[in-house]
């Protein structure tokens, strides 16, 4: 029966050939902590002591998770916080942080006092991975410093760019219809751009 998926199909005589980046794609979503199917660590409070033990206890998790959402100030978020790490496009997840850490039990509010513990300590944990993902992946001046060009001529925006003369812009269509062919060598039959 097909499934729709297919391994590339190699020549490999020793039969050591692995497709890790396949297995990667195809295999199923992982849970995130402290959801049905995910793990439920145990982490330490702000001052370094050991949270208490942690229960298994989903529900729980997402009671606390949506009380967190609203006192870090991203209540649209409630029903899935861990959804603004995508949708929101922000440089750093410190003011979060920082608000993380005045978040306090209350009771009544369908969770434990372990729970909010455990939840906030993964909650501080993801926010800096994704503090380390947004600085790590940034542009940083080095490489345009590098650069003779970028380091001489600093980029402007389209608003600021000097528009083509008249001239120039003749002279450019000019030479693109002897540039473009009208069909692909390559390809005979396929039209040019």
């Amino acid at each position: 029966m097909p499934t729709g998926y297919r391994t590339p199909v190699t020549a490999d005589p020793t039969h050591k050939l692995g497709f890790p980046l396949y297995d990667m794609v195809f295999r199923p979503a992982t849970p995130w902590p402290y959801t049905p199917g995910g793990t439920f660590p145990q982490h330490q409070d702000p001052q370094g002591k050991p949270c208490p033990a942690p229960g298994n206890d989903a529900g729980g998790y997402a009671a606390a998770l949506s009380y967190i959402a609203g006192k870090i100030g991203l209540s649209d978020y409630s029903s899935d916080l861990r959804g603004a790490y995508v949708a929101l496009d922000q440089s750093t997840w410190s003011d979060e942080k920082v608000d993380l850490l005045s978040v306090q039990y209350a009771p009544g509010n369908g969770f434990t006092e372990a729970e909010l513990c455990n939840l906030k300590g993964e909650l501080q944990q993801e926010f800096d991975w994704l503090d380390n993902v947004k600085t790590k992946g940034a542009l940083t001046p080095e490489p345009a410093a590098r650069s003779r060009t970028l380091a001489r001529r600093p980029l402007r925006s389209p608003s600021q760019r000097r528009p083509l003369s008249w001239e120039t812009t003749e002279k450019v269509a000019a030479l693109g219809d002897r540039v473009r062919p009208a069909r692909s060598i390559a390809f005979p039959g396929i039209g040019g751009f």
